[in-house]
C-alpha cells in the first residue's frame, strides 16, 4: 500500500474513488485485497462503534 498525503482536490477525489469500493465490497479473508483492510479492522477492534444510542 502506497500512502501519500492528500494535498489537492484532485488527490481527495482520487482517494475517495480508491476507498469507496472497500466499504461496498468487503474482501475475502486471507487474500491480498484483505491485507489493505487490516488497518480498518484494527481501528474497529480498538474503537468499536456504539450502536445503542438513546435519542
Amino acid at each position: 500500500m502506497n500512502i501519500k498525503p492528500i494535498r489537492t482536490e484532485q488527490d481527495y477525489e482520487g482517494t475517495l474513488r480508491a476507498v469507496e469500493p472497500m466499504f461496498d465490497n468487503e474482501p475475502e479473508m486471507n487474500t491480498p485485497e484483505n491485507a489493505e483492510n487490516v488497518p480498518t479492522l484494527r481501528i474497529n477492534a480498538e474503537l468499536p462503534v456504539q450502536t445503542n444510542v438513546e435519542s
